[in-house]
């Protein structure tokens, strides 16, 4: 059991668990990575890997924590996996877990990429800033390491518009098309929303009327659920 395959191994399998999970091809991406640990053997990244891949299927975040508990175990003072399991237990609402493991990952590399933008927001949930100096030292920590937080989140920690709009377009998904298509005069203006509440949020029944006031004569509206769920709550739109 190692970090990674010695090179020059050949790990087919594993190369191509990786390569479908990069490209979001999640549930194929899980049976390459499991026919890999059985026969190719057993890895810290292995078990890493296939712990990000289970965390994006719903409802599946216990156990992707044990996943990346088992990558740990055979590389414990490994940052990136500790961090990984911070961000992991956070997904899962073990926040003061989270904020603990985080702080370790810190520890070993003070310029985590996980574990920087998370444990801003933990800090500041459990008042576990040292002083203003410290939580300065890590947004600066955090700029100079190129890192983009959540644009809504860095509206907490600081309040230059330019800064801000910076980061904004640096987390901005990039055009597919440089031009849009010409609006036809005659034909209605289109809007859509984005969000990842469109279900039984208070967000989105605070909208609801305003969806019902839309003069749908003139406007035409598109709703994209940014984070779409198996949901048995019933939806804020019925």
């Amino acid at each position: 059991m190692t970090i990674a395959f010695p090179n020059g191994f050949n790990c087919p399998l594993y190369t191509r668990a990786v390569l479908l999970m990069r490209n979001g091809n999640f549930a194929d991406a899980e049976q390459v990575m499991r026919s890999s640990l059985a026969y190719e053997g057993e890895t810290a990244l292995s078990y890493h890997y296939l712990a990000e891949i289970v965390a994006s299927r719903t409802g599946r975040i216990g156990e992707a924590i044990t996943l990346q508990e088992t990558a740990l175990s055979l590389a414990p003072s490994n940052s990136v996996f500790i961090a990984a399991l911070g961000s992991r237990l956070k997904d899962g609402g073990f926040d003061r877990q989270a904020l603990e493991t985080l702080e370790t990952a810190l520890s070993i590399d003070e310029n985590s990429p996980i574990a920087l933008p998370l444990i801003m927001r933990l800090r500041r949930k459990f008042l576990a800033w040292e002083s203003a100096a410290q939580e300065q030292r890590c947004l600066e920590s955090v700029k100079q390491a190129g890192h983009t937080p959540d644009p809504l989140a860095l509206l907490t920690y600081l309040d230059d518009p330019q800064v801000q709009l910076d980061n904004a377009r640096l987390r901005a998904p990039k055009p597919k098309r440089a031009k849009p298509t010409p609006h036809d005069p005659g034909a209605k203006i289109r809007i859509g929303y984005f969000s990842s509440d469109f279900y039984e949020h208070p967000a989105m029944h605070l909208f609801r009327g305003a969806l019902k006031a839309h003069d749908r004569e003139k406007f035409e509206f598109f709703v994209h659920d940014l984070l779409p769920k198996d949901r048995s709550e019933e939806s804020a739109f019925t």
